[in-house]
């Protein structure tokens, strides 16, 4: 759309543009066969999505951290429209045993599942670690909903299938996704504190879910699902995201308060793509103020089957919470090699969550793991032993290695 029509508000392609609200792209539409989870839900973009898609008659469960700030906005929703279906789950996107939780929970509803919209997010955050081990901003919006979408996903297949009815996936990137590290996205050092920058680490976490929609998006069309996947930016809205800006950032603000969206703007690409029956079909694209418009280069990378595979050590990551440390990342012949390194002694607590590895191998059948201890030692021989004689998880284990 560029500068003049954020500006100007002028419509698009799709007859919407900046100017646009969540109310206007989805007028008319009705919604009451469609169950919708929405991350985040509680405030800005995505308690005014959640808003107007009960308010189209959509069954929206709000995800997030905080019970009273949930409760607080499912009260208002209804006040508003006491037709308005809409529940609440709890849900903490930086812990993956969080979303697990939240996963069997929802499942346990027996709801179908028609859209899942990944609002939720932090942003220019200083440095630090989840308690899964991995830098927060990265965590939170591109870990926490790349497991998400993944652990949902034949829950959205099941009910695209059954009810005829195409399923959509909407990814909150960001414009944000241009400016991040010089290699896009630092795979082998996502949780060095060196060099960490706060606001390229927060871009290189929404060009991660612009990425993963690009590749979801070709990995179900090639299966032949009815899911759509696509990512949006929403514009410049002034939101809670902005609780750890600095000086510079108000500024800017201050400078270019003519391009920025009130909430009701800033939630309309997001209503847009998830609900609009133009959207029907359209996939794989990346959408501002209501129109496709293009990405940064690295937005427009075609993964190679390399790429990919980096997508299923990050479903790795978040799948096994090790009490060791991931030492590195090799590829060999298209394979994926991870090796992970623990003390003998973490053994047992390490065995026990193995049997999510063993789900990952069915989705990703070439992917490789070897074992290493800490040292060569009595423990650590019997120790590979064992991984080799009870557990196939591992493909090759290793009893030493140099640190």
């Amino acid at each position: 759309m560029g500068i003049y029509g954020m500006v100007t508000g002028k419509a698009g392609k799709s007859g919407f543009g900046s100017a646009s609200t969540a109310e206007d792209v989805t007028h008319g539409i009705d919604a009451n066969h469609l169950t919708a989870i929405i991350t985040g839900g509680t405030s800005g973009i995505g308690l005014e999505a959640a808003r107007v898609l009960a308010m189209r008659g959509a069954h929206v469960i709000i995800a997030a951290r905080n019970t009273k700030a949930a409760n607080e906005s499912k009260e208002m929703i209804v006040q508003m429209n006491p037709n308005a279906r809409v529940d609440f789950l709890q849900l903490d996107l930086s812990s993956t045993k969080s979303v697990r939780s939240f996963v069997h929970q929802f499942l346990a509803l027996n709801l179908p599942l028609n859209i899942l919209i990944n609002n939720a997010g932090v942003m220019f955050c200083p440095f630090q670690l989840t308690e899964d081990g991995i830098e927060s901003q990265f965590a939170t919006n591109h870990i926490g909903h790349f497991l998400l979408t993944n652990l949902l996903l034949d829950k959205m297949k099941s009910t695209s299938k059954e009810s005829r009815i195409e399923g959509r996936i909407v990814n909150l990137s960001s414009v944000a996704h241009t400016y991040t590290y010089s290699q896009g996205i630092k795979f082998d050092s996502i949780n060095d504190p060196d060099g960490y920058s706060e606001k390229k680490a927060y871009g290189q976490s929404k060009l991660s879910n612009l990425l993963h929609s690009n590749a979801l998006s070709r990995k179900l069309k090639e299966e032949g699902v009815n899911i759509t996947v696509n990512s949006v930016h929403p514009g410049l809205v002034t939101t809670n995201l902005f609780r750890h800006s600095g000086l510079g950032m108000k500024v800017f603000k201050a400078m270019s308060f003519f391009l920025w969206k009130d909430i009701t703007q800033g939630a309309a690409t997001t209503c847009y793509v998830a609900l609009n029956p133009n959207m029907k079909g359209v996939t794989g694209k990346y959408f501002a103020d209501c129109n496709v418009t293009a990405p940064s280069k690295f937005g427009r990378r075609v993964l190679s089957p390399l790429d990919a595979e980096l997508h299923s050590f990050l479903w790795a990551m978040s799948s096994l919470r090790l009490h060791g440390r991931y030492c590195s990342v090799f590829h060999t012949d298209s394979q994926e090699l991870v090796n992970m390194v623990a003390d003998p002694d973490s053994w047992p607590r390490f065995q026990s969550e193995l049997a999510e590895f063993q789900e990952l191998r069915t989705s990703f059948p070439d992917f490789t793991l070897t074992y290493c201890s800490r040292g060569k030692n009595e423990k650590a021989d019997l120790l590979a032993k064992n991984a080799r004689l009870h557990n196939s998880a591992f493909d090759y284990v290793s009893t030493s290695i140099p640190l």
